[in-house]
């Protein structure tokens, strides 16, 4: 899984990709052609100076050195002379919000997998809209209802739980995967209350499906074990390392309790296990998605920004 973070600046010009330069139509039948900028293709290649990109359909149909490339008649042309042309960028860690898809194609975003917990019916619709033409946004990967075990005893309110799928035993965590496979999810994310056992019954369903898995994880070991394709969070590194159970669990019992916040948790991490980790993760193929830019906001110089927005 690509982990990216685009920001365009100055006179950049990011391709998106058709649906963009439509307006999110997919089913276009009038090409489009960008014609006169430098192209980074992202293969390492060099870049392409006076360039010819032609879309149709969604589709790229002809790349290549302006005058090598035939316009077709009736495109419409976008000169992008003194600008830089880059293919569209994929979030690796995306919570969609109603409000967000034009700001993604806005920052280069062209594809978001959608791995907050908003109702499954919300996010399909969010998805088949982009897909038709009705919102404009990026292409969406949709997990659905995230599936979680029960909250132990000590522990608030979680606000994440009240759009979970609980499940408890195995059988249930089976019929949750088929349940939100019947309704047309692309994958699915198990947070980290799971039981280990409940949590692989749940991997092994939806890998019978075809379908990818990744998670939160208090213990990347088991995650690994149960086959996730990735785990998603620094911190999911940070309470592995920590080797007493005793402290792990206080620790994350005051994470959820809001009595520390989360990149506080790094202040705990034990450096001796990370080779341990990551040659289980190695091993195993397990991706790993940090979200560096969430977990140390309040190291960036934009901090008081940041908080003042919130």
């Amino acid at each position: 899984m690509m982990k990216v973070c685009a920001r365009l600046r100055f006179n950049v010009f990011l391709v998106l990709s058709a649906s963009l330069i439509t307006g999110s139509s997919w089913g276009q039948s009038r090409p489009t052609a960008i014609v006169s900028g430098t192209l980074i293709d992202g293969t390492g290649r060099p870049a392409l100076t006076d360039s010819a990109i032609i879309m149709q359909d969604g589709r790229f149909i002809a790349v290549g050195k302006r005058g090598e490339v035939s316009l077709p008649q009736g495109a419409d042309v976008i000169d992008a002379k003194g600008k830089t042309i880059l293919p569209g960028l994929i979030d690796g860690h995306c919570h969609l919000r109603d409000w967000m898809g034009e700001l993604y194609l806005h920052f280069g975003i062209t594809t978001c997998p959608t791995i907050s917990n908003n109702p499954v019916d919300w996010v399909l619709a969010q998805r088949e809209g982009i897909r038709n033409g009705t919102i404009r946004g990026p292409r969406v990967w949709a997990s659905g209802n995230v599936i979680d075990g029960p909250s132990p005893a000590g522990m608030g309110a979680n606000r994440r739980q009240h759009t979970s799928v609980i499940v408890d035993n195995e059988d249930d965590a089976r019929n949750a995967v088929r349940m939100l496979a019947e309704k047309g999810v692309d994958g699915y994310k198990l947070f980290e209350r799971l039981k280990p056992q409940v949590a692989k019954a749940a991997v092994e369903e939806a890998h019978k499906l075809g379908k990818p898995v990744i998670g939160h994880s208090l213990d990347i070991f088991a995650a690994a074990d149960a086959g996730y394709q990735s785990v998603e969070h620094s911190w999911s590194v940070a309470y592995t390392s920590i080797q007493d159970p005793k402290k792990k669990a206080e620790l994350d019992l005051a994470r959820m309790n809001r009595k520390i916040t989360t990149p506080e948790v790094h202040a705990f991490m034990e450096p001796p296990m990370f080779d341990r980790i990551i040659k289980v993760m190695v091993s195993k193929n397990v991706h790993w998605s940090p979200t560096w830019g969430t977990t140390f906001r309040p190291l960036s110089p934009r901090a008081s920004q940041m908080k003042e927005q919130e």
